[in-house]
């Protein structure tokens, strides 16, 4: 027959791995979105609106905006990067083709023949800050011990109660 205190150390073993199996991952995934950068791949923004009324190609007075655009702290501290327009025939380049408000998180073209000739579907790939992102290289360190900590934490408290059902 078992005993009362192997049944309880069997029921706070399955209870602390049932925690850190379900809380571990939680925390990683939120120190994930804390210490890097999301990837927006293949926006497609529609540039008809910068075509010039008179057929002389795009109006570079037409901004247009990215979906994930810096706000607040972002504007200085995280603005967008690694920015590329593109389309299916084409990829532009940066200055000659189209100008980057990184901190807006806009853009402009500039009518060049490659601009002129191409659709009106565009795609666009950049990189963002999501909210709770941490700018600090130091900070970025600590919430990497998080889940270290979480983890070990856990673990101590089976032990724990592992070894305090064995005493008795």
């Amino acid at each position: 027959m078992v005993e009362k205190s192997t049944i309880g150390l069997l029921i706070a073993a399955f209870i602390g791995i049932v925690f850190a199996t379900a809380l571990l991952p939680t925390i990683a995934d939120q120190t994930g979105v804390m210490t890097t950068k999301s990837n927006v791949g293949n926006e497609s923004v529609d540039i008809s609106a910068a075509w010039d009324p008179d057929g002389l190609g795009y109006n570079n007075s037409v901004a247009f905006t990215v979906s994930e655009f810096p706000e607040g702290w972002k504007i200085n501290s995280c603005p967008i990067s690694s920015f590329v327009l593109k389309n299916d025939s084409v990829t532009f380049t940066v200055t000659t083709d189209y100008v980057v408000t990184a901190s807006a998180g806009t853009f402009t073209l500039v009518p060049t023949a490659a601009v002129n000739g191409s659709g009106n579907d565009t795609l666009i790939d950049y990189v963002h800050c999501r909210d709770g992102y941490v700018t600090e290289s130091s900070t970025k360190s600590i919430v990497s011990l998080i889940v270290l900590f979480a983890g070990l934490a856990m673990l101590i408290f089976v032990v724990v109660r592992v070894m305090v059902s064995l005493k008795d």
